[in-house]
């Protein structure tokens, strides 16, 4: 148990995610690293990503509170992606 993000773990053996516990009505919704408030999280068929987000050296840096509580959420800066994207980068696949 994490105290401020609730439960984590993972029976898959895979490194455990971040889970917050919000009510139903909240579904979508997590907390910001940042700021602390309860921000919506990237919808694909609604937000466009490059509104949201930013590639920094491999990075994805978030440009809204969307963004950044999306890329935190879904660990999109593991060390072992960023890797992956600096490796894209390096062979042309990823601008």
């Amino acid at each position: 148990m994490d105290a401020a993000n609730g439960p984590v773990g993972s029976s898959t053996g895979r490194k455990p995610v971040r889970v917050l516990h919000l009510p139903q009505e909240f579904s979508g919704l997590r907390i910001d690293p940042d700021t602390g408030k309860v921000t919506p999280l990237f919808h694909p068929r609604r937000d466009h990503w490059t509104d949201q987000f930013a590639i920094v050296d491999g990075n994805i840096i978030g440009r809204t509170p969307t963004g950044r509580t999306t890329a935190w959420l879904l660990e999109m800066n593991s060390s072992e992606r960023v890797r992956m994207r600096q490796s894209l980068a390096r062979l042309g696949l990823l601008s």
